[in-house]
């Protein structure tokens, strides 16, 4: 198994940043606008591309603003079964974010495009979370 990391230092509370990882309107600020979440039964369906590619969390666990962990549920193959982690911690210029996707099967082209595409929206994370940005990344 491999996993992916990427830390990014955020000038906005920490509370900022929890709610822009945990909450519908978070999300679709920097991931994509298609987010569900359904706190019932702790999932998260992200659609991309006008809903033709859909991916299906479940929400592990969460210590507010201090961490959650997902896991993949499935619809896409190589996603599933690997697990995003975000960690959070206080600093004295706002947060970092310690972000991991892991269990992936093995290295592969796909896995590099995905790596990539964390990196580019760790930040769109920021920016949202400075208020320097408004807008998911663009799927088309």
């Amino acid at each position: 198994m491999v996993d992916m990391h990427h830390s990014v230092k955020i000038e906005a509370p920490i509370g900022k940043v929890y709610s822009a990882i945990t909450t519908e309107d978070g999300l679709k600020n920097w991931w994509t606008r298609d987010v569900k979440i359904n706190s019932s039964d702790k999932t998260i369906v992200l659609g991309f591309n006008n809903h033709t590619a859909i991916l299906k969390m479940r929400i592990n666990n969460h210590v507010p603003d201090r961490s959650i962990n997902w896991t993949c549920l499935g619809n896409a193959e190589e996603w599933k079964d690997t697990e995003l982690s975000f960690e959070l911690q206080s600093t004295e210029n706002g947060t970092t974010l310690s972000f991991s996707h892991s269990k992936w099967r093995m290295i592969s082209p796909y896995y590099e495009m995905v790596n990539r595409t964390w990196g580019q929206l760790m930040v769109l994370l920021k920016q949202y979370c400075e208020g320097k940005k408004d807008g998911s990344f663009n799927w088309s």
